[in-house]
């Protein structure tokens, strides 16, 4: 078991599992690359080896987002420029603790699953693997015409083989105008998956911390927790009712 550093979360699903393919999905804009980023640095501060495929961004973007939210400084304020000293403070302390870690980014050209296969064996090999994200699913090279399917099937071989667990990110096509996404629109993608994972907005009313719900769906039966997303550094944390966000 990979405790994901999200306890309701751990409790429901007894973390992430080696050989195990969880799918991680939502609308546009719900904070789904923020909380994979979120459990991959939980899972390495814990000296669990993992990398993270930069598909949808540079390295450098999430490397960014990361260290922002580790040192609790406004992403925002970094990309301008606008930093006090104790900004400089919390964000060496966080490149600091970063730079320890077993965490790796691909960086590269949109890879094959028969790269990505050699470029895990060789890290698993050299340095340990537990977790494998890849941002997005729809990015790994393209295959033909069903190329979610296909990719989704080879990234599930890669965790029983390597014994590893590996968190895909999708990002379903919305069929219509005038709806939002939901599960459904996952199709085939779901029936391969160990399990959904879908992340809703609950309440944006606060406009620097939102509440979400994360459905947890597998073998026909949904479980839904809540987590709060701090919108300013990107940082998804545990949320309890007992505290006051505002």
């Amino acid at each position: 078991m990979l405790k994901t550093g999200f306890s309701d979360l751990d409790w429901e699903t007894g973390g992430l599992q080696r050989g195990e393919l969880v799918v991680l999905s939502s609308d546009t804009g719900a904070g789904k690359t923020s909380l994979a980023l979120n459990i991959s640095l939980n899972l390495a501060m814990k000296n669990r080896g993992v990398v993270f495929y930069c598909l949808a961004s540079t390295s450098r973007d999430i490397l960014g987002r990361l260290v922002t939210a580790e040192a609790r400084v406004q992403n925002q304020n970094l990309l301008q420029g606008r930093l006090h000293s104790e900004d400089w403070r919390r964000l060496s302390l966080a490149l600091e603790n970063l730079s320890e870690l077993n965490l790796a980014f691909w960086d590269g050209s949109e890879p094959s699953l028969e790269e990505m296969a050699i470029d895990l064996n060789r890290r698993k090999t050299e340095y340990g693997l537990d977790l494998v994200v890849v941002d997005y699913l729809q990015l790994v090279s393209p295959l033909g015409a069903n190329n979610d399917i296909l990719n989704i099937k080879g990234l599930k071989v890669i965790a029983e083989s390597l014994n590893c667990s590996v968190l895909a990110i999708s990002q379903p096509v919305l069929p219509n105008e005038g709806r939002q996404l939901t599960p459904a629109d996952l199709g085939e993608v779901a029936n391969h998956a160990d399990s959904i994972w879908w992340l809703r907005t609950q309440d944006a009313s606060i406009p620097s911390i939102w509440i979400s719900n994360l459905d947890i769906i597998w073998a026909g039966t949904t479980k839904t927790i809540e987590v709060a997303f701090f919108t300013e550094y990107t940082r998804f944390v545990n949320y309890s009712r007992d505290i006051d966000y505002t």
